[in-house]
């Protein structure tokens, strides 16, 4: 841009001048000759008024001035003639003779009509160019002749004085394109740049003031940028909220355009649907869970209507997800949104609620059918007093099982459903050596009846549990029990407590029957049993085990299990102990 208006600026500027040096240079040579003609004018009149009046002496008076002239190195030559334009004398050897007419010359027809004649010609006698100038006086005309030559020089110096201050007159007016165009481009390069800058981001880029018009524009400019500044920021800012509000969603959320260019992906997304390569920017590259994520988009593009579907996905490690889709507007170009709910826990505890229900509407439907069963029985027809006894005998077996399977129920949802009350009691904790006591006088018929020997180990007979009196009893009292009932005829049961850094732990120990390794994964879960008829056999509910779990749970901890068939079970609950209180500190006297 800068060279063109230079170049523009330098045409313009070397026009005009050369336009004004050629009306300068006609100009000059029109004044020059006016000027040589006044000259010859004035020279005419001091000739016309030294002449002498006698004809006869005219001659000499001609020869003497040509004597002058030539002695002055004057080219001027000088000629009398009457008004009939014969010549009386004439001061060049080589001029007209006396006698010889010179009425037909233009000056000499000029002056008889105005007083004065001007022509330029070549000299019919010497073939030189001359000024002519003739004046009428009285009764002659004087004429006088300069010789071109004589003036010529003035001529060929104008044009190489023209053609200098042609160069010095263009350079002058390239210095001065150059400083225009400079002063003109510079701020709209300036501009320029700064849109630039602006554009990559830099919004805190402003132009400097300009001069005159330039100065009102770059004042436009810098407030249109502040404005977009601010409105930049304001962007930001509600972009950063978004951003804040999606990633803060246990939800993830995506979104492309009709190209399946990813617009948003937060990392909860990520997360879900698995790591991506940050190089890629198409939805459908990140891999095959992405790719059904895009198949959906894509759909709710084509269709524009929502929709909700439920992906099975195996990586990065199995989930359910129910995908909400909706197409949206992106700059006038289709795209889609999806929000992505992760509904495996949901799934499993439907899942655990349906298999809950149905164990229990079984345990409970067992009992009541045995007791049903009976009842009719001894409707039906006339039993004699033994068998009568025996159907009673098994009619109060069934409902005790039922009782306990109703009482083991209530107090797992206390357990689940009143934590505060139990978090409360265990405060100040429980003395493990009485509620083991207790526990031993309970089961020790049971372990009678089994030839089952019970061992109590407590290293420090005042250890405290942190739990419940009547939580770590019931605790105690599911694990020693299981431990007699599947157990071996002169089986033993061993009960060690201790403390271990910040934790309580206790132990309990057989040498029973075991658990195959198949079952020990899910032998906490609700009404899961190992041996299921002789389970049913013993009075058990499948629910002493889940209680021992939250029990643990309730109080952060945790029960573990190591386990060999034919070998025995150790079954250990571990529990945080409380942080020791500081002290209030002691107020100084007043």
């Amino acid at each position: 841009m800068k060279k063109e208006l230079i170049r523009g600026y330098l045409l313009t500027l070397s026009a005009g001048l050369l336009a004004a040096l050629l009306l300068a240079a006609f100009l000059s040579g029109q004044i020059y000759t006016n000027a040589l003609k006044d000259r010859m004018k004035a020279t005419l009149v001091l000739l016309a008024s030294a002449a002498p009046t006698d004809a006869n002496d005219l001659a000499d008076f001609v020869s003497t001035l040509s004597d002058q002239l030539a002695a002055a190195n004057e080219p001027l030559r000088i000629a009398v003639l009457d008004q009939d334009g014969t010549v009386l004398a004439d001061s060049s050897s080589s001029g007209a003779q006396s006698g010889e007419e010179r009425g037909d010359r233009n000056e000499i027809q000029e002056a008889r009509q105005g007083g004065f004649g001007f022509d330029s010609r070549r000299s019919q006698t010497n073939h030189t160019r001359y000024m002519y100038a003739a004046y009428l006086s009285g009764d002659y005309i004087i004429r006088i002749a300069l010789p071109q030559q004589s003036y010529r020089i003035y001529f060929q110096l104008l044009p190489l004085f023209f053609i200098a201050c042609f160069a010095v007159g263009a350079l002058a007016a390239w210095v001065l394109a150059r400083r225009t165009a400079k002063k003109t481009v510079e701020p709209v390069e300036e501009l320029t740049a700064t849109a630039t800058a602006i554009a990559t981001g830099d919004t805190k880029r402003r132009v400097p003031p300009f001069e005159h018009e330039l100065g009102e524009l770059s004042t436009a400019f810098n407030l249109m940028t502040d404005q977009l500044q601010q409105k930049q920021r304001e962007t930001e800012d509600k972009n950063a909220q978004l951003t804040g509000i999606l990633e803060g969603m246990q939800d993830g959320v995506a979104a492309v355009d009709d190209h399946s260019q990813v617009l948003l992906l937060t990392d909860r997304a990520k997360e879900l649907l698995g790591p991506v390569n940050p190089r890629l920017k198409r939805l459908d590259t990140y891999g095959a869970n992405y790719t059904k994520v895009a198949r959906l988009a894509r759909q709710a593009m084509e269709s524009g209507q929502a929709s909700q579907e439920t992906l099975h996905l195996s990586y990065p490690q199995p989930r359910i997800l129910d995908i909400y889709t909706g197409p949206i507007r992106q700059q006038e170009e289709p795209g889609a949104i999806l929000v992505i709910k992760d509904v495996t826990r949901l799934k499993q505890l439907e899942n655990l609620r349906q298999e809950f229900m149905a164990n229990v509407t079984h345990e409970l439907k067992t009992p009541l059918t045995s007791i049903r069963g009976y009842l009719e029985l001894l409707k039906s027809s006339q039993r004699d007093e033994e068998t009568r006894q025996q159907f009673y005998e098994i009619i109060d077996i069934e409902a005790d099982r039922l009782m306990h399977l109703i009482t083991d129920m209530l107090e797992l949802s206390e357990i689940e459903n009143r934590p505060a009350l139990d978090r409360q009691e265990a405060a100040e904790g429980c003395d493990l050596a009485e509620v083991s006591r207790e526990v031993l006088a309970q089961l020790q018929p049971i372990a009678d009846e089994h030839q089952v020997t019970l061992h109590l180990e407590l290293p420090e007979p005042s250890l405290r549990a942190p739990a419940a009196h009547r939580r770590m009893r019931q605790l105690l009292t599911n694990l020693m029990s299981n431990a007699i009932l599947y157990n071996k005829p002169g089986g033993a049961v061993w009960v060690t407590a201790g403390r271990a850094r910040d934790h309580f732990f206790l132990r309990v120990r057989d040498n029973g029957i075991g658990i195959p390794a198949e079952h020990q994964a899910r032998i906490f879960e609700r009404f899961y049993r190992v041996y299921k008829e002789r389970s049913r056999a013993l009075g058990g509910t499948g629910l002493g085990l889940s209680i021992v779990k939250h029990i643990a749970q309730l109080y952060g901890g945790s029960v573990q299990l190591e386990s060999r068939p034919d070998e025995g079970s150790v079954f250990t609950v571990y529990l945080p102990l409380p942080l020791p209180q500081a002290q209030a500190p002691v107020q100084p006297p007043a």
